[in-house]
């Protein structure tokens, strides 16, 4: 198959075997009605998702999903189910962005209010900072300030 033409609006090559080839061929009546030859219609991206699939099942792969289903997925149901964020509200890119980054603020503050953080204490705020730049905290995504007062 060839592409015959692509879609530049739609992102879709359109591949199209010639119409004698099809027809010599003992597989046709499986692959296509056609008299004019078979045709697929293939997105630009598709490659990368097939690159994807590939990686499922890997164990690099697992772990990523494991990570996410512990740090991200829960943030993002409690913006779901506590701070309203079903549909973003603003149109165009720039402020669905500047939307998610105040849902996204606004828990983080939540968060540290409810560090609730004695006046005296024996270690400082930047001891329960990770590697990473963000707080300590549980699996379940409470945090613990593990600080005696």
């Amino acid at each position: 198959m060839h592409p015959h033409s692509a879609h530049a609006a739609q992102r879709v090559v359109k591949y199209r075997a010639d119409a004698g080839t099809c027809e010599a061929c003992s597989l046709k009546a499986k692959c296509t009605p056609s008299k004019k030859g078979r045709e697929v219609l293939r997105y630009f991206d598709e490659s990368y998702v097939d690159r994807v699939k590939t990686y499922r099942g890997t164990f690099p792969y697992e772990k990523a999903l494991r990570k996410r289903r512990v740090w991200d997925e829960p943030l993002f149901a409690e913006a779901k189910d506590w701070h309203g964020l079903r549909r973003f509200r603003l149109r165009r890119l720039e402020k669905v962005n500047a939307e998610a980054l105040l849902i996204a603020a606004g828990q983080n503050v939540k968060r540290l209010v409810a560090l609730r953080i004695p006046a005296r204490t024996t270690r400082r705020t930047s001891d329960h900072i990770t590697s990473h730049g963000r707080l300590s905290c549980h699996r379940q995504g409470r945090f613990s300030t593990g600080w005696q007062a």
